[in-house]
């Protein structure tokens, strides 16, 4: 596509879809009842936590180091761990 003389043609648009044009909230917990289950299968002592207690380990995570909340691979990564650990998984399998 070629833009007219002085012009800029748009070659890109991006959106930001936390909840921009579609609700995230059913996606994710279907996401994390997966996982759960995934881990259930894999590993003894899985719990079973619901969103309340993801999202308040989640905050408790946030608030002990505040630079993870944008790192969300790595603050999931420590929220699972944290999870598996609380219900009785050795430290290292947690991990």
């Amino acid at each position: 596509m070629n833009a007219p003389a002085g012009k800029r043609a748009i070659r890109l648009v991006t959106f930001d879809l936390d909840d921009t044009l579609w609700g995230v909230d059913g996606v994710i917990a279907r996401a994390e009842a997966k996982m759960w289950e995934w881990l259930r299968i894999r590993a003894a002592n899985t719990p079973t936590p619901g969103r309340a207690a993801i999202a308040a380990t989640q905050a408790a995570v946030v608030n002990a180091d505040p630079a993870i909340a944008h790192d969300i691979s790595r603050l999931r990564q420590v929220v699972v761990r944290t999870l598996l650990e609380r219900a009785g998984v050795p430290r290292r399998e947690a991990a």
